[in-house]
């Protein structure tokens, strides 16, 4: 585990490719990170699992054609500024498996962003609409939607868990 958090890191230290093929656990929660790319220039950490940004002032996250952590499982990006997620996210992170994105500004959700999440938690954003095709992402074993501000699905059902939730949604769907 690296950790880099508690600093004023501005932009992500690329002179951490240095521990390219060590590197499995990094910590950069707690900065001052505003727009993050997941293809960064000359940069691949192949070995990275796993990804803290939490706690930033990440206004934007962009995903190009090549991507830097190929191998990355878990993204925590909770209590930001994001208003949206790159559409590429399934595309440019294959492997991932958790994406913990409560606490921002997200507004609209497109569904094909979260092909092959297990855990997904989209909590105290401004979601106006949940997507029913969302219920057809069948990895999804865990799905934290409360405090938006959509009316559908209602928190009564909410409080039934991510299955019931899933069912909701995927019925509405076809």
């Amino acid at each position: 585990m690296h950790a880099v958090e508690h600093n004023a890191l501005s932009v992500f230290p690329a002179s951490l490719g240095c521990f390219a093929t060590t590197l499995v656990n990094l910590h950069l929660q707690f900065n001052a990170l505003q727009d993050i790319s997941l293809s960064i220039d000359a940069l691949v950490l192949p070995c990275l699992k796993a990804l803290n940004l939490s706690n930033n002032s990440m206004k934007t996250l962009t995903a190009g054609t090549h991507c830097s952590f190929p191998c990355l499982e878990e993204l925590h990006l909770s209590h930001n500024h994001l208003v949206d997620l790159p559409d590429t996210l399934a595309t440019c992170l294959p492997r991932l498996r958790v994406l913990k994105v409560d606490n921002n500004r997200l507004v609209t959700l497109r569904p094909k962003c979260f092909d092959h999440l297990e855990i997904l938690d989209l909590g105290f954003n401004a979601i106006d609409d949940v997507p029913p095709e969302l219920g057809l992402v069948h990895t999804l074993k865990e799905l934290t939607l409360y405090g938006n501000s959509f009316r559908v699905p209602r928190p009564a059902l909410l409080d039934q868990g991510t299955k019931a939730v899933m069912e909701f949604l995927s019925r509405r769907a076809t």
